[in-house]
């Protein structure tokens, strides 16, 4: 697979569609600063799914789409596009997933913030395109894409930051994908398990107490079904007796109503003649009132006129006073009219006299400011003359500063190079003496090792073999473990299906409610009740159900010696809840059966031989199963019953029964378990229980033995496994002496040649410091020559400037006298001005008020004469209402004896209508309280039918009706109805009692018992899955270890060499990290890192055990001693050995597991010539199984490149892409001139 080529529109600063064609192996980007190359490597990160905008150098998204420059409008939308080229391999498979030829991958974003991804131009998921991806060293986070700011983010990481990038060449990642799924599946299946438990034991919980309802729920239907009997047979009763009271009410009712029709005719003639007298009272007082009403009319008329009179002399007088005060105001203003005017006039020649005097004075101001400005232009000439001569001056005091100071580090640069040379010279004397004591100590460090390596053999064969031994030893341990746990397990089993059956057996459970009544008062009450029959036999578990199959529910029969003792009983049945069966052995008859069974040749058996019981209780067993049969199956039983003797019942191994009489009784056995098969299972649990706990026992001293044995071999292997360690401390203690001694040797036969060449390259340099020194002087003596001239300008051209400042100063104080004397002047013009318009528009004002004032005289004449009128005609009026309130007081006195005569009538006709209404109320009270108590009889038998009918759904009338049609008619039986209410009552009491009753308890069991069915099956199989994704992360822990140590391992080899050969020497190293390693300090032993307990193989091959190491968790430590210095931690290293460390350990990735391509972002650009020169050398081998993008500024750098792209922005803030030559670019990586694009 390789890439074919990069294609961005509207992304960032690349406004318009650019491509970058990647068919040579080595293509290079260069450009200025700021000109858009960062963008190419965003553009690679963005399309393969970087969802970080932080890394993209941005703080949203939306920052990627182009946002508009000079002349451009912001872009719509963001698109990028990579081409892979994708054949097959020799085995026809893909490196990428995809059979296609080439494959395109897309990502677009819209200003919306719609984003969509694109797989060979269809719509994708990112999932999609990272799984594509997984394990081919290309993604966001994979080692293909290289930033000079990652390079050392790559050192500086955390340990475990650091394996991402060996898991990815590992081809892991896409194995810990699958990983963290099944773990996450995993999460839901132990999430869903504890949820289905949960469930499981609410529904076992809730079915418990559904039974109980149930229960309940059944004694409730049966005295809610005796309640609606008793309720029905008293409801009738009750209607009768209220049907026939509603009868002898309703005839009362009758007489009363005919009655009181008589009534009402006598009061409607007495009200008639009581009306006739009422309407003559009414016509006399009526015309009484009116003539009343005409007086107080006429009186109030005269009082009326008198009012107006006085009202009207009262407005002449004030019409009078207000025409007196109006001529007064008009006299007033025409004498401020007169005034104005004069004063108009004044103002009007003072505002000449100003507006003369302000043009005069600007007048001088302009002559005074043209002097000014001419000063102000010759001191502005004199002023740039002098700065620039100070600039020249201060510029070559600069100059002969830093000649000066350059003099004095030629002569310190010389001293010290005087010194170095001295140093280096000792240096290498002593390098000479220090190379012949390392060859002597490394022979004897030989001999040790091999000493060493001796013990280490003979203390692994011990260890080998006690290992095997107690490999054995463990297994039989597992064994026995294994089976005491079954044992463990079954007994548990065993315990708690014991307590199960014995708390049922203590709550009597399977037993009827009256039945457990009476035994629970049985020591009280009935001292003679021996128990119940299941009390009394006892039955091997396997014959149990054909034992409760031929009692036949007779097992719950209470047993006593006494008929008497079943009076008691009877005589408390009504208290008692349930019905209760009694067995009196006193009255049992004699048992005979001398039919001899043997001379069938079926099988059959007596039931009366598989009970056992005492003595006392043989007469209950031989008159309840005495002449019961059992026989394997029904056809036996069918033969036995027509061949057979008379009188016995005949009962089948699956609970069939033939009574004596022919009935018979099939169907399955009770699904639960009946008084006789629990006692039975009792018994029974109990010696398997001392079974078992036998077997525990046994089992748990052969597990002690073991264990003791396998403690003893520990002991030993400790002993053997400290032995090894102090035998391995030693080994790698002298295989790190030696490796020093090695390195050291090599390192002191390198430094050597170096000291030589660094002697002669001093030589040269003091030379050359020589000849600057001497060119440094002349060039001071020219220099000050030129500061003294400089130095005399700025003397002459400041004194000039002091007497045109002077100058300047007095003109400006002129200027300023004149602006001041403009400035009285305007605001003394404004005064006036202002004065002048107010006294213009006060006269018009005035002559209004004039104005006014005669109009408002012309009306007040006007209403004087008005009101003289309204007096006269109210004078004329009193007289005439005087005379009209004379006349109708002498009407008034006539009309008041006619109305008194009247009222007389009126009242004697009044006393007979209240007379006859009194009788008229009696009648009716009387015909209202039987009207009452017929109501409340219809509301009793409404009330009665209501509750009948929602109660007992009953339509009580069309029921009576039905009863009484029939022949004879209907009357209530002769009952004790006070004792059928007290029997309701008792009902209704233990209704109540029982609370609550859930009536759909009955069907929700059933529903209950299957749902309980159902959940277990799901648990089963939440187990199950969990179990199989359990063996999968197993599964997947082992290929990816396998795969990590087999990559690690090659990494780290190439890593050792690719170190060398960038650095030209020293040494580097990759290690797993441990905690181990985290307490020791870490060896280095032949170039790798070891923890001071761990073995690596020996001198003749044999292996050695290392320190357990988590492969999937385990961080990435890195050691690197560049030539020439001792180890050091990777962030002492400088900018450049970084670079050149991070390179070699990306490059040896790359050499385990090449990328299709890389791309290097001015990774070079901490690097000096030499490391650069090593580096492009290491590029260009590489180049042959990845391609290199290579963005730098580096022309060494470009020299490799087979294709040059230049990247600029001819157009500001738009980027654009060039082909460029080698030539065209400056040394610091600047384009010289553009090509075409």
């Amino acid at each position: 697979m390789r890439l074919k080529k990069l294609i961005l529109q509207g992304f960032k600063s690349f406004a318009d569609r650019t491509e970058f064609v990647f068919d040579s192996p080595i293509t290079g980007i260069v450009g200025p600063n700021g000109c858009g190359k960062s963008n190419v490597v965003d553009a690679f990160k963005w399309v393969l799914g970087e969802q970080s905008a932080k890394s993209l150098r941005g703080d949203a998204m939306l920052d990627v789409i182009f946002n508009g420059a000079a002349g451009r409008k912001p872009a719509g939308m963001a698109e990028v596009v990579l081409v892979f080229d994708n054949p097959r391999r020799a085995d026809g498979t893909r490196m990428l997933n995809l059979d296609a030829d080439e494959v395109t991958v897309g990502r677009r974003l819209f200003r919306d913030g719609t984003s969509e991804y694109q797989l060979n131009n269809q719509s994708s998921r990112l999932k999609d395109i990272r799984e594509l991806f997984l394990d081919t060293g290309v993604g966001v986070d994979a080692y293909s894409v290289i930033e000079q700011g990652k390079v050392a983010l790559l050192l500086d990481a955390s340990s475990q930051e650091r394996r991402v990038i060996f898991e990815e060449a590992a081809g892991i990642s896409k194995f810990k994908a699958r990983k963290k799924e099944a773990q996450r599946k995993l999460e839901r299946v132990d999430q869903n398990l504890l949820r289905l438990n949960d469930i499981v034991e609410e529904v076992d919980k809730r079915l418990r107490s559904v039974r109980v309802q149930a229960g309940r729920a059944r004694t409730y239907q049966e005295h809610s079904q005796r309640l609606r009997e008793l309720r029905l047979t008293y409801a009738l009763q009750e209607y009768h007796t209220l049907h026939e009271q509603q009868a002898a009410v309703g005839d009362e009712q009758q007489q009363a109503e005919g009655r009181l029709a008589q009534l009402v005719g006598q009061l409607a003639d007495l009200r008639a003649r009581h009306g006739e007298s009422q309407r003559e009272l009414d016509e006399r007082s009526a015309r009484r009132q009116r003539v009343e009403y005409e007086l107080v009319q006429a009186r109030a008329a005269v009082e009326s006129a008198r009012q107006r009179q006085q009202y009207a002399s009262q407005q002449l007088e004030q019409i009078g006073q207000h025409l007196a005060r109006l001529e007064q105001d008009r006299a007033e203003v025409q004498e401020r009219e007169a005034r104005t005017r004069q004063a108009l006039e004044a103002e009007t020649a003072n505002l000449a006299a100003l507006t003369a005097e302000v043009n005069e004075h600007g007048r001088q101001i302009e002559q005074q400011q043209a002097a000014f400005n001419d000063g102000q232009m010759q001191l502005n000439a004199v002023n740039r003359q002098v700065g620039q001569d100070k600039s020249t001056a201060l510029e070559l005091t600069r100059q002969l500063s830093a000649a000066a100071s350059r003099l004095n580090a030629i002569e310190i640069e010389r001293r010290n190079i005087v010194a170095q040379q001295s140093r280096l010279a000792e240096r290498r004397q002593a390098v000479t003496g220090e190379l012949e004591s390392l060859e002597a100590a490394r022979a004897d460090l030989d001999g040790e090792l091999a000493k060493v390596m001796d013990e280490i053999g003979q203390v692994q064969s011990q260890l080998e073999e006690t290992r095997q031994e107690a490999e054995n030893l463990g297994r039989q341990i597992a064994t026995i473990t294994e089976q005491l746990g079954a044992a463990r397990e079954h007994r548990s089993g065993l315990l708690s299906r014991q307590k199960l059956l014995a708390d049922l057996e203590a709550r009597r459970e399977g037993v009827s409610e009256g039945v457990k009544s009476v035994l629970r008062d049985r020591e009280q009450k009935y001292p003679f009740i021996r128990g119940l029959v299941a009390d009394l036999l006892r039955v091997d578990v396997e014959h149990a159900s054909v034992v409760e199959a031929a009692l036949d529910g007779r097992d719950q029969m209470l047993v006593t010696e006494d008929g008497s003792a079943a009076a008691a009983v009877r005589e408390d049945l009504a208290e008692l809840e349930g019905r209760v069966n009694i067995l009196c052995t006193a009255s049992l008859p004699p048992f005979e059966d001398g039919y001899d069974w043997k001379q069938h040749p079926q099988r059959v058996r007596l039931a009366l031989d598989l009970v056992k019981f005492e003595g006392s209780a043989l007469p209950v067993a031989q008159h309840l199963l005495g002449r019961t049969v059992v026989t394997e199956g029904l056809p036996d039983a069918m033969d036995l019953w027509h061949s057979g003797p008379r009188g016995y019942r005949y009962v089948t191994r699956d609970g069939e029964v033939i009574e004596a009489d022919g009935t018979m009784k099939f169907g399955a056995l009770a699904a639960t378990m009946g008084l006789i098969s629990r006692r039975s299972e009792l018994e029974a649990l109990g010696s398997q229980i001392a079974e078992v706990d036998g077997r525990i026992a046994e089992l748990s001293a052969q597990l002690s033995d073991g264990n003791a044995h396998v403690k003893s071999l520990e002991e030993k292997q400790n002993a053997l496994r400290n032995a090894l360690y102090q035998a391995n401390t030693r080994r790698v203690e002298f295989g790190g002496r030696i490796s020093q001694n090695s390195d050291r040797q090599s390192a002191l036969r390198r430094e050597l040649p170096m000291l030589d060449q660094e002697l002669k390259t001093l030589l040269e340099t003091i030379g050359n410091l020589s000849t600057e020194c001497n060119e440094l002087s002349q060039r001071r003596s020219g220099m000050e020559a030129e500061e003294a001239a400089c130095h005399r300008r700025i003397e002459q051209a400041t004194a000039r400037q002091a007497e045109l400042e002077q100058g300047l100063r007095s003109a400006g104080e002129v200027l300023t006298n004149l602006r001041i004397q403009l400035g009285q002047a305007q605001e003394k013009q404004l005064a006036a001005q202002q004065g002048v318009r107010r006294l213009e528009a006060a006269l018009p004002e005035l002559r209004q008020q004039i104005e006014r004032i005669e109009q408002a005289s012309s009306q007040a004449i006007e209403q004087r004469t008005a009101v003289a009128g309204e007096l006269d005609a109210a004078r004329a009026a009193e007289q005439e209402h005087a005379q009209r309130q004379e006349q109708l007081s002498a009407e008034l006195e006539t009309l008041a004896g006619a109305v008194a005569e009247a009222h007389r009538v009126v009242q004697e006709s009044s006393d007979a209508v209240e007379r006859g209404q009194v009788e008229h109320a009696a009648v009716e009270q009387s015909l209202h309280r039987l009207q009452v108590q017929a109501g409340e009889l219809r509301v009793r038998l409404e009330g009665l039918v209501q509750r009948t009918l929602e109660e007992l759904e009953l339509d009580l009338p069309a029921r009576y009706a039905e009863l009484t049609g029939q022949e004879g008619g209907w009357q209530p039986a002769q009952t004790d109805w006070d004792a059928v209410a007290e029997e309701i009552r008792q009902l209704k009491d233990k209704i109540q009692r029982l609370g609550n009753v859930n009536l759909d308890a009955i069907g929700e069991q059933d529903e209950l018992e299957q749902r309980q069915t159902f959940l277990h099956t799901q648990y089963a199989d939440l187990v199950e899955s969990k179990k199989q994704l359990e063996d999968l992360i197993q599964e997947i822990n082992k290929e990816s270890c396998a795969r990590f140590e087999q990559t690690f391992n090659a990494v780290r080899e190439h890593f050792q060499g690719m170190f060398r050969k960038l650095f030209g020497g020293g040494k580097a190293d990759i290690y797993l990290e441990t905690e181990l390693m985290e307490r020791a300090p870490v060896a280095v032993a032949d170039g790798a890192a070891v923890a001071p307990d761990a073995t690596t193989s020996s001198a003749e091959g044999a292996a050695t055990p290392q320190p357990q190491i988590d492969l999937l968790d385990a961080g990435i430590e890195i050691i690197a001693r560049p030539p020439g210095k001792q180890p050091v931690s990777i962030s002492q290293l400088s900018g450049g050995e970084k670079t050149m460390t991070c390179v070699a350990l990306l490059l040896s990735i790359f050499k385990s597991k090449p990328s299709p391509f890389c791309i290097l972002d001015e990774v070079d650009a901490a690097l000096d010539e030499a490391n650069n020169q090593r580096f492009n050398l290491i590029v260009q081998e590489f180049s042959a199984q990845s391609q290199f993008i290579i963005i730098t500024h580096s022309k060494r750098t470009m020299q490799i490149t087979d294709t040059l792209y230049g990247v600029t922005m001819q157009e500001q803030g738009v980027s654009k892409r060039v082909a460029v030559k080698f030539d065209q670019v400056d040394t610091q990586g600047r384009i010289l001139t553009h090509a075409a694009a």
